[in-house]
């Protein structure tokens, strides 16, 4: 009987993760070229949406969160959040808020069901945010390709190494977004 519930447990959650939508994840743009960001050492201290004014939900199954960041480095080597793609809830009289001075374009989708009537695209550009961020980054070429960690004390760029992508799969977490 214990091992029909184990079998019936494992097939259960791999028909989750078979199923599951791969996540859009944030972006970041470093010498010109656009990575994703693949793993943060401290996620709790990197940026709180929330802190920003914005209550998101999910944009699409690819992106429960509810936004997409864009961050790059400054000409004097700082941590900027660049760009912002989110939105306002499902809830029409919910504030849109002011990053650093900037108002987002607004878009209503084109196709809404009616729970999400009031829904409402909020994108933000050339937020240049300043994130004062200690720890490190990786960012990545798609199919990890390409990896450079990237080491910040305060929001400034210290240091910057080339990792492998067998050294990312074993000593890192990869972000699930």
């Amino acid at each position: 009987m214990l091992k029909k519930i184990f079998i019936l447990i494992f097939l259960l959650v791999q028909g989750i993760l078979l199923y599951a939508t791969i996540q859009r994840p944030d972006i970041f743009i470093y010498n010109g070229k656009e990575y994703r960001l693949t793993a943060i050492e401290y996620p709790k201290k990197y940026l709180n949406i929330y802190s920003l004014g914005i209550k998101p939900i999910m944009l699409t199954t690819a992106c429960w969160r509810g936004y997409i960041a864009t961050y790059s480095i400054s000409q004097n080597n700082k941590l900027i959040l660049s760009q912002l793609y989110t939105n306002n809830g499902n809830n029409i009289n919910n504030e849109i808020p002011i990053i650093n001075g900037v108002l987002p374009n607004i878009s209503t989708p084109d196709r809404l069901v009616n729970e999400y009537k009031d829904y409402r695209i909020l994108d933000y550009n050339n937020i240049d945010l300043f994130i004062e961020y200690t720890g490190y980054i990786i960012i990545s070429l798609y199919g990890n390709i390409e990896n450079i960690k990237l080491n910040f004390i305060n929001g400034e760029l210290i240091n910057t190494q080339e990792i492998s992508s067998q050294d990312l799969q074993k000593n890192y977490k990869i972000i699930n977004w």
